[in-house]
């Protein structure tokens, strides 16, 4: 090994080593030390032929000018497997490489016939993954997104338990459904919901493509985001399940009629089956006697008779 200074120029770019994926907004700090200072830190490269090929520091050479000379670390090592070591040690002691990164090093270590059982036994502890949570397959999924998705990904916009139910659907129309979810701002969990009722209603065989039109129509009503995203999913589930979204809404509607104690709630989760209900009461001697009279006309009443055993 050797150091030396290299005009940005020389370094060729187009090779299987450069697996940098980045919003670059979040190295802004990066780009500015670089015009400020240069770069200071050497990247790593190693000659093959009459060529130099950088296998780590990207970052570094794309914040840079072509004319630009900067240190780098020239390297003795030629196999791949072993230098793309050195370059995963090199970012991770610093940051954390990103899913889409990891997609390209497993790709580039593919191509050049790392077998999957070294994949699976030696680089995936190394790039901190669980073979039980992720295989190939799913950085496989991850490579056949668009590059609008890739960049939500890169960014951790999007959970591994939120991919793994959009890689159920057919190919075609992932992009569309990832860009989609990210259009309604949803939380990870309310993604899942999101995900989910779109995943059944795609099994049953309903046409996704007037759900997408369905879908597209409340984005564009005029209300806040938050309550357009709650239309849209009141919309799937009620299409996924309109026997327990209408009991929901009779359920609300009629726990208007009685004068509920302040101590009790009553809820009709999403998650529950038709008629089940979940109460959470806080009983204390002062107000026993009218939580009793309230669960009394909750059980004479028509409406929650089928629910009579829970009360």
């Amino acid at each position: 090994m050797k150091v030396i200074e290299i005009e940005v120029s020389k370094l060729k770019l187009d090779t299987p080593f450069n697996y940098s994926f980045f919003p670059e907004e979040e190295f802004s700090f990066l780009k500015e030390s670089i015009k400020r200072l240069g770069v200071l830190s050497p990247i790593f490269i190693f000659k093959e032929e009459k060529e130099f090929i950088p296998f780590s520091g990207f970052k570094r050479i794309f914040f840079s000018n072509e004319n630009d000379n900067i240190p780098a670390i020239i390297f003795d090592e030629r196999d791949p497997a072993e230098l793309f070591k050195i370059s995963i040690f090199e970012n991770i002691s610093h940051r954390t490489l990103n899913y889409v990164e990891i997609t390209k090093i497993i790709k580039s270590l593919i191509s050049f016939g790392i077998v999957e059982d070294k994949l699976y036994g030696e680089f995936f502890p190394f790039l901190g993954l669980n073979a039980n949570k992720v295989d190939l397959n799913f950085f496989e999924n991850i490579f056949l997104l668009n590059l609008d998705c890739k960049k939500y990904i890169a960014r951790g916009d999007f959970s591994v338990k939120s991919l793994k139910i959009l890689f159920k659907f057919p190919r075609d129309i992932r992009s569309t459904i990832f860009l989609l979810s990210k259009r309604l701002c949803l939380n990870k969990n309310r993604e899942v919901i999101f995900l989910n009722h779109l995943f059944e209603l795609w099994k049953k065989g309903e046409e996704i493509g007037m759900v997408f039109k369905r879908v597209e129509e409340f984005l564009k009503e005029d209300i806040p985001l938050p309550q357009r995203a709650d239309k849209v999913l009141n919309y799937l589930e009620s299409k996924n399940f309109p026997l327990q979204f209408s009991y929901r809404k009779k359920f609300y509607k009629f726990l208007k009629e009685f004068n509920c104690p302040g101590d009790v709630k009553v809820f009709y989760p999403r998650s529950f089956e038709e008629r089940k209900l979940r109460m959470e009461i806080n009983l204390t001697p002062e107000n026993l006697k009218d939580v009793i009279v309230f669960l009394k006309e909750m059980k004479d009443n028509n409406f929650f008779k089928g629910m009579s055993e829970l009360i």
